[in-house]
């Protein structure tokens, strides 16, 4: 029997996403995975607020700050400069990283299997057509927020401006920096935080739904901002099915990164489209999506080749370490 894990004859031997056993609790608790993802976001904020005050120092000598509006507009103008938005970004997520790596590393299994750096249950060609779909789900839920912050009399939020201003602002060469900053690098670090070591561990000793929206809430309030926090938490639930239904959070990770690219694509394009060219760029990149989509959803549901995540590798136990 693989190791933390004890018989039980309640599980439903049909259900492909349960198996006969359930994880020892002593074992494997739930605590470290709820307390980092509190932790998280303070950390994250911690560390950028830190980088982004000692580069004002910098920039403009070691002067006391008079005003809070001056750093702010400064940070605008920074973020616009090239590899500026690599700098705001890189030092909150490098957070997330080591908060996820470093919490893994005091588990009783292999840091890549918690984290589910693994290979999954379904063929690669999958996960791509899980990926491509991802941007279905946040532009429909998009629309809908949209509609309802209308009705609501609710203006757009000065992040949401602040970002889609940066975003624009990065055109040509500096495109490259604006992708790795916000395609690749919160790709990787959130998901292995929320999805890999959060939602993981909660898998462990909850229900797919309740661990998988635990996960999602916790992602969510990682944007900080209440209007982007929403915005985000359908994304998050649809990311946590990926990662759960493929038993591997690189699906995941992919789709992230082909959503983020398709939101800095969509409003550098906004601009242009009264341009028919562009309008029917974005038309066809959106039939693919949605194409992608509703292959997506009879695939993503059939059985598994195995039983359920992270329980089929046997793993030893190496020391008495209880987390």
């Amino acid at each position: 029997m693989v190791d933390g894990l004890i018989p039980s004859d309640e599980l439903s031997a049909g259900d492909d996403s349960a198996t006969a056993y359930w994880y020892d609790p002593r074992q494997y608790p739930i605590w470290p995975a709820i307390v980092a993802g509190m932790v998280a976001v303070p950390i994250s904020f911690a560390f950028q607020i830190t980088v982004l005050v000692g580069g004002y120092f910098v920039a403009n000598g070691f002067q006391p700050i008079t005003s809070v509006a001056d750093v702010q507009q400064w940070v605008r103008e920074f973020a616009q400069q090239p590899g500026g938005i690599l700098w705001m970004v890189l030092p909150g997520q490098l957070a997330f990283l080591g908060l996820a790596f470093g919490v893994a590393r005091l588990g009783r299994e292999p840091v890549g299997q918690w984290l589910g750096l693994s290979d999954g249950v379904r063929p690669r060609w999958q996960w791509i057509v899980f990926a491509m779909s991802t941007p279905v789900v946040a532009v429909t839920w998009a629309i809908v927020l949209t509609y309802a912050m209308s009705a609501l009399d609710i203006d757009k939020s000065r992040q949401a401006e602040s970002l889609e201003a940066i975003f624009r602002a990065h055109r040509g060469w500096q495109l490259p920096a604006l992708l790795v900053a916000v395609c690749l690098v919160p790709a990787v670090c959130e998901e292995l935080l929320f999805r890999g070591l959060i939602q993981n561990r909660l898998l462990k000793r909850l229900s797919p739904p309740v661990a998988i929206m635990i996960a999602a809430c916790l992602f969510s309030m990682a944007h900080v901002d209440v209007a982007h926090a929403l915005g985000v938490l359908p994304l998050g639930i649809w990311l946590g099915i990926l990662a759960w239904r493929c038993q591997s959070i690189w699906p995941a990770i992919m789709g992230h990164m082909i959503n983020n690219a398709f939101m800095i694509l969509t409003i550098q394009v906004e601009p242009h489209q009264d341009d028919p060219r562009a309008a029917a760029s974005m038309s066809v990149l959106l039939l693919f999506t949605l194409a992608a989509f509703v292959v997506s959803m009879p695939l993503l549901f059939l059985p598994l080749r195995s039983k359920a995540f992270a329980v089929e590798p046997e793993h030893k136990t190496t020391d008495d370490r209880e987390i």
